[in-house]
């Protein structure tokens, strides 16, 4: 196998797989985001003071 046939039939398929199994990962790693969260009406919202 030469450099060409990797670069054109193996590299593609390897960095699909990768870059979707790396959104997998983030994601599944990831906190969900605030406005998804379930507010509990008597806390407080969540200062802006360290922005």
């Amino acid at each position: 196998m030469d450099l060409t046939y990797f670069l054109i039939m193996i590299a593609p398929v390897l960095i699909l797989f990768l870059s979707i199994a790396i959104v997998f990962f983030w994601a599944g790693k990831a906190k969900p985001p605030s406005f998804l969260r379930e507010a509990d009406p008597d806390e407080e919202p969540p200062s802006d003071e360290n922005i």
